[in-house]
């Protein structure tokens, strides 16, 4: 029987035996110290401490797979706006194109870009965030 266990905000890079995850993939058999390297060596290209949500695919008694490995795109808007609570648009368009380009729990559509920015426009004004045009 195949289990899903969806994991949020794990570091990039920082997976070690004794986390705050360890207990649940434990009690669904995963191999902890296998998932520790594995997810360290699928997050190396990331700046460290990156934070990433994914789905684990626990297949058999020994066998699981990591999938849907997205950013936390939470995480990119409040780190660049901590200290003004502002956003220039060039800053959201870098974020926007990470996001677009290495996944994320937000679902743009790759038909029509233009639209897709707008909707994220409004998600960084959802944290009261101040959008800078010049």
């Amino acid at each position: 029987m195949q289990v899903l266990i969806t994991l949020v905000d794990i570091p990039g890079q920082k997976a070690v035996m004794g986390s705050s995850f360890t207990p649940i993939l434990g009690q669904y058999g995963v191999g902890i110290r296998e998932f520790c390297n594995i997810f360290n060596l699928k997050t190396k290209d990331f700046a460290e401490n990156l934070p990433f949500n994914l789905t684990i695919h626990k297949e058999s008694r020994d066998k699981f797979s990591i999938s849907k490995l997205k950013i936390n795109p939470n995480f990119l808007v409040k780190v660049l706006a901590f200290n003004t609570k502002s956003l220039s648009l060039k800053d959201i368009y870098l974020i926007f194109y990470i996001i677009a380009k290495f996944g994320s729990d937000i679902e743009f559509s790759t038909v029509n870009l233009k639209s897709s920015f707008k909707t994220y426009l409004a998600y960084v004004k959802s944290f009261n965030i101040r959008i800078i045009t010049n």
